[in-house]
């Protein structure tokens, strides 16, 4: 388990593995696919999580891979992704969906309501925004949005520092910024003195 400092989030595809760090993390982000940056997972292996484990499981709910510019269609078959989640018990859920280079706070904010009061985490699509900052004011207003997943809009947390450190300043303590990108168990202490958030992120970020 991770200091009191902050706390370590695990991303993984894996069942297996998810359940033999389950006591070296603080929380799970779980998916499908991380070949193509994480899928919504099958609903069988998040149940098998949610039956032995106690620690945070959050399911990613993405229908495809590519872009996060989603047809209507595509979001109802995602709503109905979360729906079958919500009814094996899963109280956490990490979404996200662009529209014109910014966040779709259409889509977001429908798809918060549909899951609330159950908590949200807003993905890595915030990173393709061009216009990170005012897109972390404008998810401060949906009540349970409570974190978003960021490189800065760079490749790994310590190039998108600045960014991250920013965002963290504006987010405050409505959401917490999860520090993601290439960061390990290796050199977590180095990135949390740069950046000082209170939440990491990685599929390596423990031993």
């Amino acid at each position: 388990m991770s200091p009191n400092l902050y706390k370590v989030e695990l991303c993984t595809d894996d069942v297996s593995l998810a359940l033999t760090k389950l006591n070296d993390c603080d929380q799970i982000e779980f998916c499908a696919d991380l070949e193509n940056d994480g899928l919504t997972p099958a609903i069988e292996d998040v149940n098998k999580l949610l039956e032995q484990s106690n620690t945070l499981i959050k399911v990613m709910i993405r229908c495809r891979p590519g872009n996060f510019e989603y047809q209507q269609a595509e979001f109802e078959t995602m709503l109905s992704q979360a729906k079958a989640f919500l009814e094996i018990g899963v109280q956490n859920f990490v979404f996200g969906a662009l529209s014109n280079q910014r966040i779709d706070f259409n889509i977001v904010k429908a798809f918060c309501e549909f899951v609330f009061p159950h908590k949200v985490c807003l993905h890595k699509a915030i990173d393709l925004s061009e216009n990170i900052i005012e897109d972390v004011v404008l998810a401060k207003e949906i009540p349970n949005l409570n974190e978003i997943l960021t490189s800065g809009g760079a490749t790994t947390a310590i190039e998108g520092a600045e960014v991250i450190k920013n965002m963290i300043s504006v987010a405050g303590d409505d959401i917490d910024i999860i520090a993601a990108g290439k960061i390990t168990s290796i050199n977590l202490h180095e990135i949390h003195e740069l950046i000082g958030a209170s939440v990491y992120h990685g599929k390596r970020i423990v031993k």
